[in-house]
């Protein structure tokens, strides 16, 4: 259900002009808190894990209270442990997918420096160009 539900806020999103408005809403709804939450419980699924990240930068890319709810709610740290497990049982494809949707959450954090100091702390930097390395060497 978590995996259909970050597909659908990604589509919405697609669709609509307003995405913080959308973004608030699901906000106030608690839905930022269940992304995060289902990143934390299901760790071994890539598929969650890639559409959860591209959910949260679908979500955080023009809301800055949404940023902020996500960062509070510890998402950085939990899209640095989704980048560390995606080296693991999957192929190279799919790594490289989910780090790129990794990458574009991380993205839409970096208009605060305590974002950007988080994100440079937890070693997300070098877990992508792990990846990007993986996929180059194949």
């Amino acid at each position: 259900i978590q995996l259909y539900g970050c597909c659908a806020i990604i589509n919405i999103c697609k669709v609509c002009s307003d995405t913080e408005s959308v973004g608030l809403s699901v906000d106030q709804l608690g839905g930022i808190d269940v992304i995060v939450r289902s990143m934390q419980e299901h760790t071994d699924d890539f598929f969650l894990q890639a559409e959860a990240c591209g959910a949260i930068a679908s979500l955080c890319d023009d809301a800055p209270l949404v940023k902020e709810a996500f960062f509070n709610l510890g998402g950085i740290a939990v899209v640095a442990n989704a980048c560390r497990s995606c080296k693991l049982g999957v192929s190279i494809e799919e790594s490289s997918y989910l780090m790129e949707q990794a990458c574009v959450a991380l993205t839409t954090q970096t208009t605060k420096p305590n974002h950007i100091d988080t994100i440079h702390s937890l070693g997300i930097l070098d877990e992508c160009t792990d990846v990007m390395c993986r996929e180059k060497s194949s």
